[in-house]
Formats: structure tokens, sequence, C-alpha cells
């Protein structure tokens, strides 16, 4: 016999004057089940909870089973927050995919970098890109019971055999028959391609473009991006490689091609290149109704655009006339938003109060030149040879762990501070907000 599944629901807090206070339910309780039936994860909670009666069953820190009985409003919460969403344990990624950029990484850094996480219910609350080959049938009937929806799909390619080899996994194979069965029971999904030349480009791209657009509505939109590779694995794999000028305009007229038939057919443009392409291409961010909204912003598509436009939104409102500083200013930034980043601010304020400056990604190496990969020892190589005279060093928090104030490379925005003996702030990836920050706005 198999050892029986342990769902782990512990409990992390417990909101004041909620019903669990009333209660006695604590901080290191666990939560069984509900109405006799375990949880696996916190939407069963979320699902179980949305009654106006409920038996819970509470295991104490000391080992004691409590039942309890509750009379509530119907959508009214308990005031429980968990240590983990997955109860049953995350579903880690079982694909070797050729194009991984957990393969890029540098051994050494901290360990929750290198969890490979293709868990759905991820997907769902939280935006992450998935594969579904680790999803079986009924995975799929509980997200259609459940509605989970949208959820955010890594597609690549709908060939089965080269899904198959460029996941390095046969279960990559039925996709199309998942995306399907999604579909036809009303679940949307936003898509992607990482797209590596040769491999899943031109005549292979023109079939996953048209095999998706027959799944919309459902399948809602499709992100094009290309394979990012750093100095670990970019000779590590005979596949990889980057796109060049040349093939970077093929794609983006490929998908502009796309773009028409999809308006014409669906009224929407569907798929959508990353900025990334533009900027290889040495091309001009397309305007911000080509984007439809913006549905695949946090794959980069967009991204430029909707930060200049809020940029210049501001100043537009506000007026360029007297804008007085009294701080002077340094914007660090990747090779490849610096043009951009340099031509805005100095279009709208004085050169002599903010200066951009471009970091070299030494960390991860050629060829990285987005600014979120940038770390804090790249900040300090870059910066130690520019008299910054007591200037605020702004940073993007896109640089940082998610709530945390931590580099890639572990080294903290205090350890920075301390090392470039400058006042650091950090502000979101925000073209207003950075706007407002520079002019002492509200």
């Amino acid at each position: 016999m198999g050892q029986k599944k342990v769902y782990n629901s512990l409990i992390r807090d417990v909101k004041p004057n909620s019903i669990a206070e009333e209660i006695n339910i604590q901080m290191g309780d666990r939560l069984k089940k509900i109405n006799g039936k375990p949880l696996r994860d916190i939407l069963d909670y979320y699902i179980l909870t949305e009654n106006d009666y409920i038996l819970l069953e509470i295991e104490k820190e000391n080992g004691q089973i409590w039942e309890i009985e509750i009379e509530k409003d119907f959508h009214e919460p308990l005031g429980i927050s968990f240590k983990e969403e997955c109860f049953d344990g995350l579903q880690k990624c079982q694909n070797n995919c050729i194009f991984c950029f957990l393969k890029g990484l540098p051994r050494g850094m901290r360990k929750s970098l290198y969890v490979k996480d293709d868990d759905y219910r991820h997907s769902f609350l939280h935006g992450n890109y998935i594969t579904l080959t680790n999803v079986d049938w009924y995975d799929l009937k509980r997200i259609v019971d459940y509605k989970l929806a949208p959820l955010y799909i890594s597609v690549h390619s709908t060939n089965p055999e080269l899904r198959v080899r460029m996941l390095g996994n046969n279960k990559a194979a039925d996709l199309n028959e998942k995306l399907k069965y999604l579909a036809e029971h009303g679940i949307t999904m936003h898509t992607q391609i990482v797209l590596c030349p040769g491999l899943n480009d031109s005549k292979e791209l023109d079939r996953t473009i048209n095999d998706l657009s027959k799944l919309w509505p459902w399948v809602s939109s499709l992100a094009v991006v290309p394979v990012g590779l750093t100095k670990y694995n970019y000779l590590a794999n005979e596949y990889l490689r980057q796109f060049n000028v040349q093939e970077s305009n093929l794609v983006i007229n490929k998908i502009k091609n796309w773009q028409n038939i999809c308006l014409k057919k669906y009224n929407t443009r569907f798929v959508f290149p990353s900025d990334e392409f533009f900027i290889r291409a040495n091309l001009e961010i397309p305007a911000e109704k080509e984007y439809e909204g913006y549905p695949q912003l946090e794959n980069g598509v967009g991204l430029v655009r909707s930060f200049v436009n809020d940029f210049k939104y501001y100043f537009r409102e506000k007026g360029q006339d007297g804008i007085t500083m009294d701080r002077a200013y340094v914007i660090v930034t990747g090779e490849a938003a610096f043009p951009i980043l340099d031509s805005l601010v100095k279009d709208f304020l004085p050169s002599d109060n903010v200066r951009v400056i471009q970091i070299k990604n030494s960390f991860f190496g050629y060829p990285v030149s987005v600014t979120g990969l940038l770390t804090g020892s790249d900040i300090i190589k870059g910066l130690k040879d520019i008299p910054l005279n007591n200037c605020i060093l702004l940073i993007s928090d896109v640089l940082l762990k998610k709530d945390h104030d931590i580099f890639l490379d572990n080294m903290t925005i205090s350890e920075l501070e301390k090392n470039l003996d400058l006042e650091i702030q950090i502000i979101p990836n925000s073209g207003s907000i950075l706007a407002k920050t520079l002019t002492g706005g509200e």
C-alpha cells in the first residue's frame, strides 16, 4: 500500500476580531478538513468556506483534534491565512526544456530561484505560465469545475513532435487536446511562445498561431518572446542562439500579417511580439492602441509603450513650466532600455539634475541586456568610476525579489547603499511614478 497523502494546511496567521480568533484558532494549528473533506489547497478552502454553515476539523499544536461548527454569513471569511497555498505540495516542472532559463543561472544563488514551478493553481492565483505537462485529466476537470480562469499557458509549439523535443518530455504531446477541452468548457487562457531561431519559428510559428487562433476567444491572447540566454547557457546547446536584426524583423512582419488576419476574423490582433523583438530589430515600439489593453504586459509585451506613455502623460497634465528639482537623481537601467529611457528623461527634465546610466550585466553576461536581471554587483561595477555627488539613486522594483529588498545576487539594498555611500529609493516600474518622483509631485 502507498503512503497516505499528508496535506500541510498549516495556519500562518489569524486576523484580529475574526471568526477564527473568536473560536480560538491559533497560528500553528492545522485545518485538516471542512465538512469532512480534506483540503488539497487554498482553492478548496475558498470553495468550502463559501457557506453559511461549515464544520471544521482542526489539529492543534499539541496534537488534539477539535471539531467546530460555525454558522456565519455565506461570504463571510474565517480570517485565516496559511503558510502555503498548495497543501498537497507544489507541482514542480517535469520538463527538460532546451531553453529553460534556470539552466542559465549560476550556482550559489538562493534556493527559491531554482524551483521549477509548473503548478496550475499558481497560474490561476498569480499568473504564472505553466506547460500542462503535469496536469492530468482529473486536474483538468477540477480546473473546469472550479472555473479557474484565466490560466497562463506556455505553448511554444502546437506540433506534438516538436513540442516533445523542445520540452524534453513525452507528456508534452497532448497539449492540443487539453487546450481544446479547456476551451470547450469556457476556460479563458493567455498563451506564450518562447521563440528559438531555427526551431519553432518560420513555418512552425505559422502553424502554432493558426492552431491557437482557432480556439479564440477562449485562447484570448498569444505573446511571442525571444529565447533568453545568459553566458551560462549561451554555448551549452547547439539549438540556442539569439535572433539577429534581420531575423527579428522577419518575426515582427510575420506576426503583423497574422494580426491583420485575426483582426478581420476575430476583431482582435490576438498575437503580439514582445518589446524585445522591436528593440533587437531597431524598430519603434508600436502605438498603445496596437496592444489592445495590454493583455500580456507581464510578458514584456507593451511594457515600454505603457511606461513611455505614462511618463509623457504626467507632463502633459502637469506641464513642464516651472519644474524645480531640489535633488539630483541617478537612474540605472539595462543596456536594452537605456536609449529609450535616456531620451525620455532628456526631453522632459534638466539634464544636469537627472542622469540615466546604462549598466552592463556582468553577473549573467552576454547576451543579457534587460533591466530586470541586473544585480547589486552589476550596479557597483557600473557606477564605480562615475562621480555621483550626493545623488539619490533610483532603482526599479523589478530588480528585486517580490516584497523584499534583495537582488538576484543576494545583495540587499542596505548593502548597496553602504557600498556606494548613496541614498537609494526604490520605485515601482511605472512611467508616471518615475515622473512624480523626479519632480516631487504627489
